[in-house]
């Protein structure tokens, strides 16, 4: 999966170590790509029953953390729904 706006790391003679002709910086991919990216090849590989499980179980423990933080007097934001698939 190299991103076609990446650059290219061809030249490092480090890349060799990693086994594949392609290799790209990190931070060359602009950061909600990246994330995306990241995202989508997790989810590629974790079974839909799992993952809603998982779904699941965050949103319960979000809902126990806010309610701790709003007993202690403190506020908490509500977060940016993640891991959702389409």
């Amino acid at each position: 999966m190299a991103p076609a706006d990446a650059a290219d790391q061809g030249t490092d003679t480090r890349a060799k170590k990693f086994g594949s002709s392609v290799s790209v910086e990190l931070d060359a991919i602009e950061p909600n790509r990246l994330r995306r990216m990241v995202q989508e090849t997790i989810e590629a590989h974790l079974p839909e029953a799992q993952f809603e499980i998982l779904k699941a179980a965050e949103a319960s423990e979000r809902e126990i953390i806010g309610r701790l933080v709003a007993e202690a007097g403190g506020s908490m934001t509500a977060p940016q729904r993640r891991g959702q698939r389409s």
